[in-house]
């Protein structure tokens, strides 16, 4: 069964920033390139790419492409966006003319990996390490062949800066249904039109359980993040994956009820994306036992 409705100018066929789901997308993108042979593996240092930042720190070398799809670099990330914007790192990535420059001249570890800390450094990183060290761009030809695989109805756009860097953390533009795609491969065992679209390992990464030891509270809700994806905890003990934006964008995958539920917005609420997402987790149920 598939439900939609669109207000305040929407439409089917009218793409809208996914901002933060693009990390969502972005994971998937890494993990088919490393399926096909392009990324030798999620183990890859970000040093690999990027030797110049062992030379700042030789920590960076300890930092790889897995623990940046995890938000576990431990790099150091100023989420503030009000005035003034004098070192504050979310301003100076949103607004970058040369985001790649801006991220190797900013980027800072200020714990050892394996500590969580959400932070927009860390998906630009897998960006410019895939960029350097393999001569591809995620956001280009990889994301066109993924949406030629899950049978797209609209072309994906991808936003980029000045000098063509994509915003890997936030600059996907694309449509519901086309997401809604993305969001049914998991349900999927990663397979549509016969063909295996999300590697086995993209499935392991994002439904292997978050220990809940180290979960973060929003909105008085526990949730993990891995893979891209926000863990949200489920009364029966098991969890829903929800890729949030920030603007109220919501794609929420409920292996549970065996449902994909996709919201794109251009406002800001008043309510915050945890909430959001858990008022979808109990309109799929609901769809569920009707």
């Amino acid at each position: 069964m598939a439900c939609e409705w669109y207000g305040n100018g929407g439409a089917a066929d009218r793409p809208a920033a996914a901002f933060s789901i693009s990390k969502t997308v972005l994971s998937l993108l890494l993990v088919r390139a490393v399926a096909d042979g392009i990324v030798p593996g999620l183990g890859v240092p970000v040093t690999v790419g990027l030797p110049q930042l062992r030379e700042r720190d030789p920590r960076f070398a300890a930092i790889t492409l897995a623990h940046l799809l995890d938000m576990r670099s431990g790099i150091a990330f100023d989420e503030h966006t009000s005035f003034p914007w004098v070192n504050r790192d979310a301003p100076a990535v949103y607004y970058a003319t040369d985001l790649a420059g801006t991220v190797e001249r900013r980027v800072r570890i200020d714990s050892a990996p394996g500590t969580f800390g959400y932070n927009d450094y860390a998906p630009n990183l897998i960006g410019l390490t895939v960029q350097r060290a393999y001569g591809v761009s995620l956001t280009r030809d990889p994301l066109q062949r993924l949406w030629t695989d899950i049978g797209a109805q609209d072309p994906a756009r991808w936003s980029t800066d000045d000098k063509g860097f994509a915003y890997h953390e936030s600059g996907l533009v694309v449509t519901a249904r086309d997401l809604a795609r993305v969001g049914q491969l998991t349900l999927d065992d990663g397979r549509t039109g016969g063909r295996q679209v999300a590697p086995a390992v993209f499935l392991e990464r994002s439904l292997h359980p978050v220990d809940r030891t180290t979960a973060t509270t929003f909105a008085e809700v526990p949730v993990g993040y891995r893979n891209g994806w926000w863990a949200l905890p489920r009364p029966d003990g098991g969890e829903d994956l929800a890729a949030m934006g920030a603007h109220g964008q919501i794609m929420l995958v409920s292996p549970a009820t065996d449902t994909v539920v996709v919201q794109l917005s251009t406002d800001q609420h008043s309510n915050t994306n945890i909430e959001i997402a858990t008022g979808l987790q109990r309109f799929a149920d609901r769809l569920a036992t009707n």
